[in-house]
């Protein structure tokens, strides 16, 4: 729709999609529920097709017309989860962007509670609770919902990361409304190639981490997205351009880069590297990630392993340093052992033997695992 000639909406809700025909139905009928009928202009929703086979195009097709402002766009293939969360930044027209998946929940109230923080302009970035359904899988790390203090939590973006932990704030697009970026084309192409399939999150921290940020107690979004949305099949179906388990290691790639251009300062002894529904740090992650490699026989690049060393120096942390440059050494006898299960299969179980003793080896165990020089 063309709004050349209109004011410009307050928010625009837009929704990533690919092949999730059934659930992109029901959030804009949702949408068609909740939005109250004076409400209308001043909201655009906005759905990014990634080029789904299903009949996710007839889904679009059936809410034009409810929504005055309706906007709809369509890849002619799957161009990967970054690519569609930045077209719906460059793409909608709204002063706030609510990016929203399209397996997660609207609660009831989640639009008209919204819309008083947006017209005050006070923030720039605003996080909505989250309440958790019964079978999610991050239930039992953060509880009922995500955030349970009494009242509204605000400082500036980088304050609130430093506190709650990057991934944790900014990891869940429906979890975030911003004020819309407007940024040069590099700027787009440089974060879409950092690949962390969170690009969203490291766009917005690079723009906005000295603007006012709120956290919102109230939950306005129910997540519990289904159980074959959270393995790793589907993950890598919705992305084929990235390997989900290094988005971490990518994400530290750009931590590093942010460190390097002078836009990252000393969080080191904060909690802003934790992963709390993993329950570890940001750099464990990353070590969990290259051992599970390697438990599963596949070589472990060398860029890889030097993005990680780049990350750890980055942090000062020796411990964890010394433990990647063990186990980057002790890839090559590890990688005798994948080549070697093809035939034997008893070596499988030898070389994961390995691995899970890496840690607990002393210097002198560790050696006669490495081969002679000569």
């Amino acid at each position: 729709m063309d709004h050349s000639n209109t004011k410009a909406p307050l928010l625009s809700i837009c929704i990533p999609t690919y092949r999730r025909a059934e659930f992109l139905n029901r959030r804009l009928e949702q949408l068609q529920r909740i939005i109250p009928v004076e409400a209308l202009s001043k909201i655009e929703v906005l759905v990014s097709d990634n080029g789904s086979p299903d009949h996710t195009p007839e889904v679009v097709e059936k809410y034009r017309g409810v929504f005055p402002n309706y906007t709809t766009l369509r890849h002619p293939t799957n161009l990967g989860a970054d690519y569609n969360f930045l077209n719906c930044f460059a793409s909608a027209k709204g002063d706030y962007i609510w990016l929203f998946g399209d397996d997660d929940e609207f609660l009831p109230h989640a639009v008209t509670y919204i819309l008083p923080y947006l017209e005050s302009g006070k923030f720039t970035a605003l996080f909505p609770n989250q309440r958790f359904g019964e079978s999610y899988s991050c239930r039992e790390a953060f509880g009922e919902q995500l955030y349970s203090f009494a009242s509204d939590r605000v400082h500036t973006l980088e304050g609130l990361c430093a506190e709650f932990g990057f991934v944790n704030l900014l990891g869940l697009i429906s979890g975030i409304i911003v004020r819309r970026p407007v940024v040069p084309p590099m700027v787009w192409c440089r974060h879409q190639n950092y690949e962390t399939a969170l690009v969203h999150a490291t766009l917005i921290y690079e723009l906005y981490r000295d603007e006012p940020a709120v956290i919102i107690t109230e939950p306005l979004l129910l997540v519990e997205p289904p159980l074959e949305h959270q393995e790793r099949s589907h993950q890598i179906s919705q992305d084929p351009r990235i390997d989900f388990r290094q988005w971490s290691l990518n994400l530290a790639g750009y931590f590093t880069d942010l460190s390097n251009r002078g836009l990252l300062r000393d969080l080191s002894k904060t909690n802003f590297y934790s992963v709390k529904y993993c329950k570890i740090s940001l750099p464990e992650h990353m070590l969990l990630s290259f051992q599970n490699c390697l438990a599963e026989f596949r070589e472990i690049p060398e860029g890889r392993w030097q993005k990680l060393q780049s990350f750890l120096q980055l942090l000062g942390d020796r411990e964890r340093l010394t433990f990647c440059e063990r186990l980057r050494t002790a890839q090559g006898v590890l990688l005798k052992s994948i080549y070697g299960a093809r035939t034997s299969p008893g070596v499988v179980d030898d070389t994961r033997g390995q691995l899970e003793q890496m840690r607990m080896l002393s210097d002198e165990e560790f050696e006669r695992l490495m081969p002679k020089g000569g």
